[in-house]
C-alpha cells in the first residue's frame, strides 16, 4: 500500500507541520508521522467497507420493492448478486476485517443517504446491468464489477468526495496511494482458506519495512538538520535561505539525508523522487531549483568521499 514516495511525502508534511509549531518536540513530531500513517490505513479500510455497504444496499431496495403496494415484474425480478459477489461476502465474513473497523470505528462514518446515492449511481451503469444479466458470472466479473463501482462510481462522485473531506484530512494526498491498494486488493483476490484472510484484512508484506524508512528518514533528518542546512547554505550563491522556498529547503534536506545516510538508495532515485515531489508541492520553478542544487552537492560530496553507496545503492553511482 506504502510506496517510498508516498512516505517521502508524509516526512516533508509532517517537517513542514513542525516547523510551523515550534514548540513541537521531536517526539511529538515522529507521533504527528505515525499518526499520518495509520490515516492511511484507516482510510483504505473506510474504502473497503463503503464498497461493502454499496453491495449490501441491493438487499435493502429489495425488501422496499416487496413492501410496495403494487410489486411489478421489475421489482420481483431485481438481481442481489452484487452483495452475493465472493470478494464482497469474502470480506463482510472474514472476522478480522470486522473487529478492525469496529476498533476503528469507521461504522458511525457510514451514511446512509450517501451509500444510497452510490448504489444508485452503480445500477445506472452499463457494465452493471451486463453483470446481473449473466447467468453464473465468473470471479473475473466480480472482480470487474467492484473496480466499476471504485472508480467509475466512488471516485467520480462529489458527493462521497465531499464526505470524504469532511472526515478525512488531507486524503487527497493519499487518494492515489489507496487507489492502488484498492486496485491491487480486487484484482489479487482468491478465495480465502481458514489460514490465510483475504489482502483486505492485513497491511500488505512490505508495510513495516517501508514505514521503518519513513521513520529512519525523518529522525535523521531531524537530527542532522544543522548539518544539512550547513551543506545546502553555500550552494546557494545569490540566494539567501531565508527567501528559498520552505518546501524546497525540507525537500533538499530529505534528498541530502538519503544521499549521506541511505546506502541501499541510489543517487539518482533520490534526486529524481524529490524533484517529481517538488512539482506537487512547491512551485513551478522548483524542479529546476531543486536539481541544480542536488546536482552541485552531489559532485562535490562525492568528490569528498562522504558518500557511499551499497549493494542496490550502486547502480547508476
Amino acid at each position: 500500500m506504502l510506496t517510498r514516495r508516498s512516505l517521502r511525502i508524509k516526512v516533508l508534511q509532517t517537517i513542514y507541520a513542525c516547523q510551523q509549531n515550534s514548540s513541537m518536540s521531536e517526539e511529538g513530531t515522529q507521533r504527528l508521522f505515525q499518526k499520518s500513517i495509520n490515516d492511511v490505513y484507516r482510510l483504505f479500510l473506510y474504502q473497503i467497507l463503503i464498497i461493502t455497504e454499496v453491495a449490501r444496499y441491493v438487499t435493502e431496495d429489495k425488501r422496499k420493492r416487496a413492501r410496495k403496494h403494487l410489486v411489478t415484474e421489475e421489482d420481483k425480478a431485481l438481481s442481489t448478486r452484487i452483495w452475493d459477489n465472493k470478494i464482497v461476502q469474502a470480506i463482510v465474513n472474514d472476522e478480522g476485517f470486522q473487529q478492525k473497523i469496529k476498533a476503528e470505528k469507521l461504522n458511525y462514518l457510514v451514511e446512509t443517504d450517501m451509500v444510497k446515492t452510490l448504489y444508485k449511481m452503480l445500477v445506472k451503469t452499463p457494465e452493471y446491468k451486463a453483470y446481473v444479466s449473466k447467468e453464473a458470472p465468473k470471479t473475473k466479473d466480480d472482480k470487474q464489477i467492484l473496480k466499476i463501482l471504485f472508480r467509475n462510481v466512488m471516485q467520480a462522485s462529489e458527493l462521497y468526495g465531499d464526505y470524504l473531506d469532511d472526515h478525512f484530512t488531507n486524503w487527497m494526498d493519499d487518494d492515489q496511494t489507496i487507489e492502488s491498494a484498492i486496485i491491487s486488493m480486487i484484482l489479487n483476490f482468491k478465495a480465502p482458506s481458514e489460514n490465510a484472510p483475504i489482502l483486505a484484512l492485513k497491511k500488505v508484506r512490505d508495510w513495516d519495512e517501508k514505514v521503518q524508512f519513513g521513520k529512519e528518514l525523518l529522525q535523521l533528518t531531524l537530527k542532522h538538520k544543522e548539518d544539512l542546512i550547513a551543506l545546502i547554505t553555500p550552494q546557494l550563491q545569490n540566494w539567501e535561505l531565508d527567501r528559498v522556498s520552505q518546501i524546497d529547503v525540507i525537500l533538499l534536506q530529505l534528498a541530502l539525508s538519503e544521499l549521506l545516510y541511505f546506502p541501499t538508495i541510489p543517487v539518482k532515485v533520490s534526486i529524481n523522487e524529490y524533484i517529481d515531489v517538488s512539482k506537487s508541492y512547491s512551485t513551478p520553478k522548483s524542479k529546476d531549483f531543486i536539481n541544480g542544487i542536488l546536482d552541485k552537492l552531489m559532485n562535490s560530496l562525492k568528490e569528498e568521499g562522504r558518500i557511499t553507496k551499497l549493494g542496490r545503492g550502486l547502480v547508476g553511482f
